[in-house]
């Protein structure tokens, strides 16, 4: 046995090497990341699936037609620029007054008011006097069957939904 130390021979190739290590959030970065994206694609997708479709605004008309207060010489007024009004117990009803149109199921389906008025008979000589409103109330939804007006706090007066389209809207107030 000789002393001399057996050495390895030199390694022809060179080693591998070693990996960089991946730091500590990496995976729990990436997978979060991936989890948040599949949740929000995930929820798009199903609100693109269910959505319902926005109902459509129901289709409306302009309410027309004619107001006529009727009564004695002291239940009608002319203004000094040719319109009218009523008095006394008819004071209420002038132009601005309001017009509320109601559907079917008894709610408020739109508002207006009383526009321009043109008297009638209005000689001191006539007993009976008249004074007439246009009525024009925009907005009002279709598909309702019928309708209740009400002019001021005169109680309400029912129209069909045919008639109501067509302007055909008539009230008479007085005797």
């Amino acid at each position: 046995m000789s002393n001399e130390q057996v050495i390895p021979p030199m390694p022809t190739e060179q080693p591998a090497p070693t990996p960089t290590p991946r730091p500590a959030w990496l995976v729990p970065a990436v997978t979060a990341m991936a989890g948040l994206a599949f949740g929000i694609g995930s929820t798009l997708a199903v609100q693109a699936v269910t959505a319902e479709e926005k109902p459509a605004k129901p289709k409306t008309f302009t309410l027309t037609g004619t107001v006529v207060i009727k009564g004695e010489r002291t239940a009608v007024v002319q203004t000094a620029s040719g319109n009218c009004g009523g008095v006394g117990g008819y004071n209420d009803l002038r132009t601005g007054a309001s017009v509320t149109v109601y559907g079917k199921a008894g709610a408020i389906v739109s508002t207006g008011s009383l526009g321009a008025s043109s008297p009638g008979s209005m000689s001191t000589t006539a007993a009976q006097q008249t004074c007439s409103f246009s009525v024009s109330v925009d907005g009002v939804p279709t598909g309702e069957g019928f309708y209740q007006v009400e002019v001021s706090h005169r109680g309400k007066i029912s129209i069909s939904e045919a008639e109501a389209v067509a302007g055909a809207f008539a009230a008479s107030i007085g005797n």
